[in-house]
């Protein structure tokens, strides 16, 4: 699958499908899901809870969560469940030392094989970068067998939207 940064949506592209993470929206080709409940769409599974997406796409578990600010918490039971996910989406729309803390503590518990941070701002993309020591990324195919046994690959999707 094909992961990308177009416009203000992140988007990831199959032969068959293509997911577009929108704001308060997830489309799967032309199917819109806006609600909580369990979803298979052009043979994408899809659960959605609290604007949180768990999905299986070609056989990879991966979650997506929404930005971790404004109190926006996560509870032990979706912990247990997003701890079955090898790649987690997670989307900050800015940082400070409160969400930076919270994004560890919950990429420590989840132990993803990759995370993928989606930052909507210059300086929580120069933050995370420098943290992970890693560049951003427009785009980059990812695949179950790049996955690593051992360890995390961390990516850094580069937004075309600059601090206001």
């Amino acid at each position: 699958m094909q992961l990308s940064w177009q416009g203000q949506n992140l988007v990831i592209k199959s032969k068959t499908f293509s997911v577009v993470f929108a704001t308060d929206t997830l489309k799967i080709n032309d199917y819109v899901i806006t609600d909580p409940g369990e979803y298979e769409v052009c043979g994408v599974s899809v659960k959605h809870v609290d604007g949180r997406y768990l999905f299986h796409i070609e056989n990879l578990p991966l979650a997506f969560v929404p930005s971790l600010t404004n109190g926006n918490s996560i509870s032990s039971e979706e912990i247990d469940e997003l701890s079955s996910t090898d790649v987690l989406i997670m989307q900050l729309n800015d940082i400070d030392e409160k969400t930076q803390k919270q994004m560890s503590e919950l990429v420590s518990k989840i132990d993803p094989k990759c995370l993928i941070v989606v930052c909507h701002s210059d300086t929580c993309s120069q933050i995370i970068a420098k943290e992970y020591n890693i560049e951003p990324v427009s785009d980059f195919k990812l695949t179950g067998s790049d996955l690593p046994e051992e360890g995390r690959n961390t990516i850094l999707m580069k937004c075309s939207k600059s601090d206001s």
